[in-house]
């Protein structure tokens, strides 16, 4: 597994970026947001993996197609407050196959957000 192309969170960009450099959709596609979780789940190729995590706010909600998950086969993985090892294997794996993060916005103070 490696990546061959990083695009930012504009559906449209994303959108053309995955039918000009895949047949049907990306093997895997990484939600750190939670919002941009439905972009996600369009991203995956049938039998794709969508893996989300982050803090999001208290009461987030996102509307997915329930139906073109299931049919799809997708495969969503979630992950709250994993352990120091998890994010060093995870930093560990984008270093060795030269990942470089694309990052699309920034949360000013992020203790105010979580309150």
């Amino acid at each position: 597994m490696g990546v061959d192309v990083v695009v930012g969170y504009d559906k449209e960009e994303l959108m053309r970026a995955i039918n000009e450099n895949t047949d049907g959709g990306v093997d895997a596609a990484i939600d750190s947001i939670g919002d941009t979780l439905p972009m996600a789940l369009d991203a995956v190729r049938p039998e794709g993996t969508v893996v989300t995590f982050g803090v999001l706010e208290k009461s987030s909600t996102v509307q997915i197609d329930i139906r073109r998950f299931y049919l799809r086969h997708t495969r969503l993985i979630g992950i709250h407050n994993a352990s120091g090892s998890y994010l060093k294997e995870a930093i560990n794996f984008m270093v060795s196959r030269d990942v470089r993060p694309f990052i699309s916005k920034s949360i000013k103070d992020a203790q105010s957000s979580m309150s």
